[in-house]
Parts: C-alpha cells; sequence; structure tokens
C-alpha cells in the first residue's frame, strides 16, 4: 500500500510539474535565448531523409556555408554537421517529421518544446526515485515536488536541448545501478543496463561520458569488476558508434569540428565555470537578474557535500555527489564555454541533484529544526521567495525590509514553541515556497512579457 501511495504522489507531482511546464512553454523562455534548439532537430530530419546532416554553425573547420534567415535570424547552414553525437538530433528530427514538418524552416517551438517537456516528466519521477533508493521515501517526494516547481526547473525544462534527454538518462541508469536485480539462468542484467545507460549518455552528448566514469568508480568502489569492464566496453562501443558517424560523413571534417570545439571552450576552466555557476542560478537572461534561492542553496549544499553528509550507510556519500562533480569537472576541462548561458543548460544533468541534496536538509531540518541551519534557509531560500513574491506587487517593493524582517520573526519564532509546534511552522514556510514558485512560474509573463516575443 505505501508503495502504491509513493507512485502516485511521485505521479501526481510530475503531472504537476507537466502542467506548469506547458505555460507559455513556447515563448518563455524566448526563441533568441539560444538557436542550439534549431540544428538538432535539422540534423535529425536530414539524416532520418537518408541525407547528409544538415545544422547551423560558424565554426572554420567547415569550408562551405550558406546564410539562412529563418523568423529574423540568421543561421549559417553547413553540411553534413558533425559537431554533436546523433541520439537527440535523431529523437528531435524523428519527432518533427512525425509532427508533419518536412523542410528544415518547418520546425517551429510549439512542437518541438513538447519533446523536452515530456522527457521531463519522466525526469521528475526518477529525481524522486532516486532520492528515495539514497535517502528516504519523504527526501524523494520533497526533491521531486522541488524539481516540479521551481522556476529555474520549469524554465530549463522547456528548451529542446541535449542536456534535456541526457538528464533522465543520467537518473535512470543511477536507479538501475542502485536496484537489486535478481539473476536468472546465473546471469545478472544490472551491469548490461547500467551499460546501456552509459553508452546512450555518450551518444547524447561528449560530456555524457562522465555517467560512464561514475559508474566504473562506484563498481570499482565496490569491488565488482564485472560491471567496470561491462560499462566500460559499453562506453567504448558508443564512443566508436560516435566516431564511425564522423568516418562515415568526412573523418578529417569530424576530428576538425571537435577540435574546434574544444578549443573554443578551452579558455575557460576551473575555478571560473564554479564562480559562473553560483552567478548564473537564475530563470532569465543576464540583462534580468532573477535569482533563484533553491538553485543558490543547492549548490552551496553540492559543493560543500562532501564536508557535511555524513553518515553510516557505506557509499551514500559517493552515489549521490560522485556524478555531479564529475560532470562538472568534465565541463570544466572541454566544455565549460565562455558566454555561459543564463540558464545554464551546460549544467541541466546536475540540477536533479541540487533539489535532492536541498530536500535531505530540509526533511532532517523538519524533523529536527536547528536555530543557525533555519537561519541560513531564510536567508536564501526565504528572501529568494519574497523577492518573487514582490516581482508581482510593486506597490510593496518598497516595504521589502519589513517584510523580510517579519517573515524572519515567522520562521524564527518556531523555537519558542514546543517541537511539533516548531514543525508545523517549518511546514508553512516550505509550503509557502512551493506555492509562491508555482505562482511565478503561472505568473511569469507578467515579468517577461510574452507578446513582444514572435511566436515560433
Amino acid at each position: 500500500m505505501k508503495n502504491k501511495l509513493f507512485i502516485i504522489l511521485l505521479v501526481a507531482i510530475a503531472l504537476l510539474g507537466l502542467g506548469l511546464r506547458l505555460v507559455d512553454y513556447d515563448r518563455l523562455p524566448g526563441f533568441e535565448e539560444t538557436q542550439d534548439e534549431f540544428f538538432y532537430p535539422w540534423a535529425g530530419m536530414t539524416m532520418l531523409q537518408r541525407k547528409p546532416p544538415v545544422g547551423w554553425s560558424w565554426f572554420e573547420a567547415y569550408p562551405k556555408r550558406e546564410i539562412k534567415t529563418f523568423w529574423g535570424a540568421q543561421y549559417p547552414l553547413v553540411s553534413p554537421w558533425l559537431e554533436k553525437p546523433p541520439l537527440y538530433s535523431l529523437l528531435s528530427g524523428a519527432w518533427m517529421l512525425l509532427s508533419g514538418a518536412k523542410e528544415i524552416w518547418e520546425v517551429r517551438l510549439t512542437v518541438l518544446r513538447l519533446l523536452p517537456i515530456g522527457l521531463s516528466f519522466f525526469t521528475i519521477i526518477l529525481t524522486g526515485i532516486l532520492a528515495t533508493k539514497v535517502f528516504s521515501r519523504p527526501v524523494g517526494i520533497i526533491a521531486a515536488l522541488l524539481y516540479a516547481t521551481t522556476p529555474t526547473m520549469v524554465m530549463a525544462n522547456r528548451m529542446s536541448l541535449t542536456e534535456n534527454l541526457l538528464t533522465p538518462i543520467v537518473l535512470g541508469t543511477l536507479c538501475l545501478f542502485l536496484t537489486q536485480f535478481k539473476s536468472r539462468a546465473g546471469v545478472t542484467l544490472q551491469p548490461f543496463l547500467v551499460g546501456l545507460g552509459a553508452a546512450l549518455a555518450i551518444l547524447t552528448k561528449q560530456a555524457g561520458i562522465s555517467l560512464g566514469l561514475t559508474l566504473i568508480l562506484l563498481f570499482i568502489l565496490r569491488r565488482n569488476w564485472r560491471g567496470t569492464i561491462i560499462t566500460g566496453l559499453f562506453s567504448i562501443f558508443a564512443i566508436g558508434i560516435h566516431w564511425a558517424i564522423g568516418y562515415a560523413f568526412s573523418w578529417h571534417l569530424f576530428i576538425t569540428t571537435q577540435q574546434e570545439l574544444l578549443a573554443a571552450f578551452i579558455k575557460e576552466g576551473l575555478p571560473q565555470l564554479t564562480q559562473t555557476i553560483f552567478l548564473s542560478p537564475t530563470i532569465a537572461r543576464k540583462e534580468h537578474v532573477f535569482l533563484d534561492g533553491a538553485m543558490l542553496l543547492g549548490y552551496l549544499l553540492l559543493f560543500s557535500g562532501p564536508l557535511w553528509l555524513k553518515t553510516q550507510r557505506k557509499f551514500l556519500v559517493e552515489d549521490i555527489l560522485a556524478f555531479p562533480l564529475i560532470f562538472v569537472l568534465l565541463l570544466a576541462l572541454a566544455a565549460s564555454g565562455a558566454g555561459f548561458s543564463f540558464y545554464g543548460w551546460h549544467v541541466y544533468p546536475v540540477f536533479p541533484f541540487l533539489m535532492i541534496l536541498l530536500a535531505s536538509v530540509l526533511v532532517s531540518q523538519f524533523q529536527a529544526p536547528q536555530f543557525l541551519t533555519l537561519l541560513v534557509f531564510y536567508l536564501i531560500l526565504g528572501s529568494s521567495t519574497l523577492r518573487f513574491l514582490l516581482q508581482f506587487s510593486t506597490k510593496y517593493q518598497l516595504l521589502w525590509p519589513q517584510i523580510l524582517a517579519g517573515g524572519l520573526i515567522f520562521l524564527l519564532s518556531a523555537f519558542v514553541f514546543k517541537p511539533k509546534i516548531r514543525q508545523v511552522i517549518f511546514l508553512v514556510f516550505f509550503l509557502l515556497v512551493i506555492v509562491v514558485n508555482i505562482y511565478t512560474v503561472v505568473d511569469l509573463n507578467q515579468i517577461y512579457p510574452v507578446m513582444a516575443q514572435p511566436q515560433i
């Protein structure tokens, strides 16, 4: 019965998240935020039509390009376009072909963005399942609810980018890794399924190799040499597929584009990437700084995780922290990039882990509230929630100091009462955060008018 209730709650939360992601999804974020959304379906459509993949690129490695103007923006078309692994291109291309689009200029965000939004339904559920496997069911429910309603997550999941496929692949593979499978006829399928997940991650994005490296590390820590070898072989096979596609079209062009891709991003790195991540927990472009306290607090918990996450359970710290930290390290070495997006799409796969860590601390504080910890929560998460609310009530913005002080007094007054009353006050605080998150997502068009943007 408890299992059924848990699954029902997760599905309900995922449906809530799906509904929030559909609000003005084709206009917020604006199509000018990144033109990357288009070259994936273009490449996939042309490949599925048995043509060399078409994309757009300013890389000098391409000898020829044709400048085309679509929707008031210029696109330097190149073919064969070989910069990225093929999986998301094929998936998004198939989606557009099934929708009736035949030519690349017939791609529309109204249809295209339904794909990442659909994928986010599974991401929300998998976030809850992974949090449950590592921590507990309450943490799983809270993590899923945070991921479903936090404005940054909602905006991120609307964009048709490889990271929105890589994220559920990572979560699903880690869930499989942490699941005990029964052997049949002496064969355990777990290592093969986990290896398949590692391969799919690599075929989605170059940085997806971080999942394979994470799994190999976790297998080694468990002295599971069979799993280590199988995951390694699957990863090598996936790299081989990517290289084979490059060889089939033009090996020289493939190598030069990969080198130029690396050179374009190599100027950045640690600790600049880490600094940029902390500067960019926003739900808007740089000129519209709109800080998200849940994101900021999540990053603080992630990078300090090895210091505070103490447990008697073996491997728990590695299971939850290994992938996001290895992913950020790989990103810094190979793909951090100048002009890091203020939607931070390069680090989308890290987002669920931020919410899982945040949920784990929220649950522990609900069970045993501590004065200084709650103060930190209010300074980052509480103040962010109040700022969200004040974005819609300009007449109260001058009362910001009084409102901030009043909220702090309300929260800290919990320590005057008995533990049960303390828990109720903390629960009210959390519910206010969720309600304001939902209100913010539903009414974002009041802050960033959608009518001013072209509908693509």
